[in-house]
């Protein structure tokens, strides 16, 4: 009985609308950080080949480009959301604290799979270590999905593929060199996320799959 009076209570209390989404960014933005020290680290073993070298660009890329999914339209999104909400406690609870979490456990995947392809980019990966990278790609923009669907009621058909083409990249990923799969999801994210800047600037609607009514509906 105790959650449920204290999660009526929550239910009530009022938050900064500008300062929770701007310290969960701040928690996205270290995890991110994380990632480039992992990044470095792979690479620093030994003096650097051609091959290598372009492995440590190319994972830079998608460190970018993952930074970039959340704040082009992420951030200010879940900012929208929080003012516009009714019960704005379903946000914290749900988009924020959940869907952080699986924000920052995509990217700790990531960045095990950027780490190894950084240290060994001629390696052909196989068993678990094959699917670390992909998987945590996959898992950062269905959480986009997710965390829409609850703020809004609708996720992005552009994210929607995005996660799907992630996860067959994944599947995929065994048997081939660890450059050849983070080449391919580096260029999936910047692509994304040129397409919806293009889409949004051009004045379009945003291309949606309503599910129900989300937080900020309600």
């Amino acid at each position: 009985s105790v959650p449920i009076v204290l999660g009526h209570r929550l239910d009530y209390m009022q938050f900064d609308a500008a300062h929770l989404p701007e310290r969960f960014g701040l928690f996205i933005i270290i995890a991110l950080g994380e990632t480039l020290v992992g990044i470095g680290q792979g690479g620093t073993h030994k003096a650097l080949d051609g091959t290598e070298a372009t492995t440590l660009c190319v994972a830079f890329l998608l460190s970018c480009g993952l930074w970039w999914t959340y704040f082009q339209y992420g951030a200010s999104a879940a900012e929208h959301a929080l003012r516009t909400a009714k019960i704005p406690a379903v946000l914290v609870r749900s988009s924020f604290s959940y869907g952080h979490l699986a924000f920052v456990l995509g990217i700790i995947l990531a960045a095990a799979g950027m780490a190894q392809a950084a240290a060994e980019p001629k390696e052909h990966l196989h068993g678990v270590h094959a699917l670390l990278l992909g998987s945590g790609v996959a898992l950062y923009i269905a959480t986009f999905c997710y965390t829409r669907i609850v703020m809004f009621g609708g996720a992005s058909y552009t994210r929607v593929v995005g996660a799907l083409l992630a996860v067959v990249i994944t599947v995929f990923s065994p048997g081939l060199p660890a450059l050849a799969p983070l080449a391919m999801l580096a260029a999936l994210v910047i692509a994304l996320n040129c397409f919806e800047l293009y889409w949004v600037n051009s004045g379009r609607p945003l291309l949606l799959i309503n599910v129900g009514q989300g937080a900020a509906g309600r």
